[in-house]
């Protein structure tokens, strides 16, 4: 992007800030199949997430190596979706799909106590 389009490195927020910001955060790519279905769980158990593609955010960062591995060291994990609830890792589709019948309780609490619930 031009300068227009580029951030400085004084707006650009970092991985631990951003999950610490909502209660529900997705890291996701583009066409992959897994986020599409996390995300359709989330919204079908009416839960309110924010969504991080990491596509588009390669594309408005200039330091998006450092970003990824900040996400990386976070999660542990490569691969997407990478999702973290109240400011904690819970993991990828397949572990969204076990938490799901606990998942609004888990959102309620941080949304109490501003994340601190110990899950």
């Amino acid at each position: 992007m031009g300068a227009f389009g580029s951030k400085s490195e004084s707006q650009i927020r970092s991985v631990k800030e951003e999950i610490q910001e909502v209660p529900v955060v997705i890291y996701t790519t583009d066409y992959c199949n897994y986020c599409t279905r996390a995300k359709g769980i989330l919204g079908m158990e009416g839960v309110h997430f924010t969504e991080k593609n990491l596509n588009s955010i390669s594309q408005d960062i200039p330091n998006f190596s450092t970003y990824h591995r900040d996400l990386v060291e976070l999660s542990g994990r490569v691969s997407v979706p990478q999702i973290f609830v109240c400011g904690k890792f819970l993991g990828g589709y397949d572990e969204l799909e076990n938490a799901r019948a606990k998942l609004l309780h888990l959102v309620e609490e941080c949304s109490k106590d501003h994340g601190k619930t110990k899950s």
